[in-house]
Formats: structure tokens, C-alpha cells, sequence
């Protein structure tokens, strides 16, 4: 009997932000997104990263009910209302927490914010605690484009705010072909300036 064929797994080091799969380097969504100059990364300030980073992690301990609000910073509180808002007005319940996805056929990797179920079935959903973003639309087709049957999922940008509100924007499961498209676009030319050595703009 031939021994089972060992597919190559996925990797990120939390340092260097750099996916890989097996030997073999995948840049991630963001990365992709920032080639093709729809995101500018200049404008990522060191307390916009905090923030972000301290609302990701608050709303991990919440949703895995391990969050000792004793020790949460006060500028998070309102965000940490905000969330709860959200889920208590859509019903989202959270299955899984940033999962590592990769598409080996378009060479790309990326890590989602939540995946789970609220009112109208499944759901990924981007948080954010900054400004919004277009091009969400496109970053959460291609992290569900990874997942089996991606046609399911509705998307959803949440913005949570530190007045203890939010703004959301949906994308219905009817979008995803439309979205996806424009993704594997996007990621097409993004892997063709590498290949050519075109400059970045």
C-alpha cells in the first residue's frame, strides 16, 4: 500500500506576517490588496495597530467567555459594548475565531476575523474599529473563497465604535461570484507585477 501523500501546512509567523505553505511563500490578502495599491499602508498609525489590536483580542476573550473585564483597559470599554450590541441585535454567534485560509490555486493566505451563525445562517464577519473600508467587499469574498461552499456565507464589515455603537455593512451570499471575480482580479495582477518586477506605485 503507497503511503498517504502529506499535503504541505500552513504557517504564519506572528513577527513577520509572512505566510507559508510547506517551502512555499504566500502573500496574504492584505498584502495583495496594499500591491494594488487599493490600501495605503502609510496611514496605519501606531495607535490605530493598538487599538486594533486590543479590540481583536478583547472580543476573542468574550466570545471564548474567559474576558476579566477587571483588567481591560478603559479606552476599550466602549468598543467591548459595542460588540456585545452587535451580536445581541443580529444574534451572530461565533463558531470559529481567526482561522489561518489559504487558495493554493491563486496563491494566497490570510487569516479571518470570525466565522459563525446569526439570524439568516452563516456568517464571516471583518471586525473594524477604525474607519471603514471599501474594499472590504473584496478581502472577506476572498477569505471565504477559501472555504467550502463560499456561496453560503454572508459578509459582513462591523465597525464598532467607542461610543458603545456600531455601523454595519452586509454582503449578501448573491454577491459573492460578483465579488470573488473582482478578487481573483485583483490577485491575478498583484502575482503578474511581481512576476515582471514592475515598481510599485
Amino acid at each position: 500500500m503507497s503511503a498517504a501523500i502529506q499535503r504541505p501546512v500552513l504557517t504564519l509567523d506572528e513577527e513577520s506576517h509572512v505566510y507559508m505553505l510547506g517551502a512555499r511563500r504566500l502573500p496574504s490578502v492584505t498584502e495583495i490588496l496594499a500591491g494594488a495599491g487599493l490600501v495605503d499602508l502609510q496611514w496605519f498609525t501606531d495607535a490605530g495597530r493598538w487599538r486594533g489590536s486590543a479590540v481583536h483580542a478583547m472580543c476573542w476573550y468574550e466570545d471564548e467567555n474567559d474576558l476579566d473585564e477587571k483588567t481591560l483597559d478603559p479606552r476599550l470599554a466602549g468598543y467591548l459594548a459595542a460588540y456585545r450590541r452587535f451580536k445581541a441585535e443580529t444574534g451572530f454567534v461565533v463558531e470559529v475565531n481567526e482561522e489561518k485560509v489559504h487558495h493554493e490555486l491563486l496563491g494566497y493566505a490570510g487569516r479571518y476575523d470570525k466565522r459563525g451563525a446569526f439570524s439568516k445562517g452563516a456568517a464571516l464577519i471583518d471586525l473594524k474599529s477604525g474607519a471603514a473600508s471599501k474594499v472590504t467587499r473584496y478581502q472577506t469574498a476572498a477569505y471565504v473563497g477559501c472555504l467550502p461552499s463560499p456561496r453560503k456565507y454572508t459578509r459582513m464589515e462591523v465597525r464598532l465604535k467607542d461610543n458603545g455603537r456600531y455601523s454595519l455593512q452586509v454582503y449578501e451570499p448573491k454577491d459573492f461570484d460578483r465579488d470573488f471575480a473582482v478578487w481573483q482580479s485583483i490577485a491575478t495582477v498583484f502575482h503578474l507585477r511581481k512576476e515582471l518586477k514592475c515598481p510599485q506605485s
